[in-house]
């Protein structure tokens, strides 16, 4: 079901969420409102209207919540209403949002390329991660590929969920790489008749990719090599 067609998608519809002092709150993007719900009943008891394009939230304390408007982040005050804008510059598609052991804010960025930004409790920008390089090529954990989750553990390692890759990963407090979770969902496939423990397999047609993988047929264990985006844009990062 579209709200609007080829824009807004009703599976799109739910962008965001966070449980805040026993109540769930859902970020609706199409209505331009955050739902709230009780986290026993499940039943919706209000909805806090009129915060543009609602995305990623995340817990900052018991009286402020970070929510995602539009390319601004804005904190809330438990009845829903902008106290201020914490972030107003610097990000081209923010996502999803955690909140680090230390208090800083960690957002993800679908621009081009996806990107993870961290800023300050100020709202100053911190660090950036994630490569410039092109999507196409070999896999890499700093490649990101339409991160559309992220969390902070007590440690400050981060952990991403990657749509257009369909991975998740652990990333060390400095950057670099813990471990991989990654999914072979393809649906059309060959392999090297030449070399076959070389696999080809077509994902789509949402984000339609070609990947490598390569099978050791003795023991069942494979990894992803690569990947090219087939898309008119011709551009991994233009969903």
């Amino acid at each position: 079901i579209m709200r609007h067609p080829f824009q807004f998608y009703e599976c799109e519809r739910m962008r965001g969420a966070a449980v805040w002092n026993g109540r769930l709150l859902i970020s609706d993007y199409h209505y331009d409102l955050i739902r709230v719900h009780n986290t026993a009943t499940g039943e919706l008891v209000e909805k806090w209207k009129n915060i543009a394009e609602p995305n990623g939230i995340a817990v900052h304390s018991d009286n402020e919540v970070y929510v995602v408007s539009g390319k601004k982040i804005l904190v809330l005050n438990r009845e829903g209403e902008p106290i201020r804008e914490l972030v107003n510059r610097g990000l081209e598609r923010p996502g999803a949002l955690a909140v680090g052991p230390e208090g800083n804010l960690y957002v993800v960025d679908l621009g081009i390329p996806n990107r993870v930004k961290v800023f300050d409790s100020q709202g100053t920008l911190r660090e950036t991660f994630g490569s410039m390089d092109p999507f196409h090529g070999t896999v890499r954990f700093d490649k990101l590929g339409i991160p559309r989750g992220i969390a902070v553990d007590e440690a400050g390692n981060i952990i991403l969920s990657e749509m257009a890759l369909n991975r998740v990963q652990k990333i060390s407090r400095d950057w670099k790489p813990l471990w991989d979770l990654q999914a072979f969902y393809c649906y059309l496939g060959t392999h090297d008749q030449t070399d076959p423990q070389w696999i080809y397999g077509f994902e789509g047609p949402t984000f339609p990719t070609i990947k490598e993988y390569q099978l050791d047929y003795e023991t069942g264990e494979w990894s992803w090599t690569k990947v090219w985006y087939a898309h008119k844009f011709d551009d991994g990062y233009s969903f």
